[in-house]
C-alpha cells in the first residue's frame, strides 16, 4: 500500500499517479493511460454520487434547508446540484508519458477546496484516492492492456545467446571426439 498525495489549494484539487511504478512496467502505453484516467474519473464519480468520501465513509448530512433547496432528503448526500463539480474533473496533458494527474481547476477547484477542508461547508472529501490499495481493480483493469513490446516478447519468446553458445560449444567437443 502505497500513501497518494494530493495537491490541494483554492486553484486546484489534483492527484498524480506513477502508472509505471503502480503497473509494475518499464513502459506505459498512451491507451494504458486514456484507459488508467478513465476508470480513476468514473470510480470517483460513482463513490461520490453514491454518497461516500475518499475513506469510503457515508457523506455528512446536508442541512435541511440545503436538502429542501435540492429537493432531497438530508441523507441523500451525492454533491451533485448542478453536476457542474464532477463534470469539471480533466486530466492534465503537460505530465510525463508515465504519469496521469487528473484535476479540477477554477471555480470547481475552490468548491472541491472547501468540501475538502471545510469552511463554507462541512468536509466531504471525494477527490482522488487515499492509497494505492484502493485502485487494485483498475491497476488490474489497465494491466491487460499491456504495451506491444511486452506483447511480442511474450509471443516469441528470445534466444538465450549464453545457452546457445554452450550448446554449440558441447556439440564441438562431442564432435571432436568422434
Amino acid at each position: 500500500m502505497t500513501k497518494l498525495r494530493r495537491k490541494i489549494s483554492k486553484d486546484e484539487i489534483s492527484q498524480s499517479y506513477d502508472l509505471k511504478k503502480l503497473l509494475d512496467q518499464n513502459k506505459v502505453t498512451k491507451e494504458q493511460r486514456d484507459l488508467f484516467y478513465q476508470l480513476v474519473v468514473d470510480k470517483i464519480v460513482d463513490r461520490t454520487t453514491g454518497g461516500k468520501d475518499i475513506n469510503r465513509k457515508k457523506f455528512t448530512p446536508y442541512s435541511e434547508k440545503y436538502a429542501e433547496r435540492k429537493g432531497v432528503d438530508v441523507n441523500s448526500v451525492d454533491l451533485v446540484l448542478t453536476g457542474d463539480m464532477l463534470s469539471s474533473i480533466e486530466r492534465d496533458q503537460s505530465v510525463g508519458s508515465g504519469r496521469v494527474k487528473i484535476k479540477l481547476d477554477g471555480d470547481e477547484a475552490e468548491k472541491a477546496y472547501y468540501h475538502t477542508t471545510g469552511g463554507k461547508v462541512p468536509i466531504r472529501d471525494f477527490f482522488g484516492f487515499d492509497d494505492s490499495d484502493d485502485l487494485k481493480g483498475i491497476i488490474r483493469q489497465v494491466k491487460r492492456l499491456q504495451p506491444k513490446e511486452q506483447e511480442q516478447e511474450q509471443e516469441q519468446p528470445g534466444i538465450d545467446l549464453a545457452e546457445l553458445r554452450s550448446i554449440i560449444d558441447a556439440i564441438r567437443v562431442d564432435f571432436e571426439e568422434l
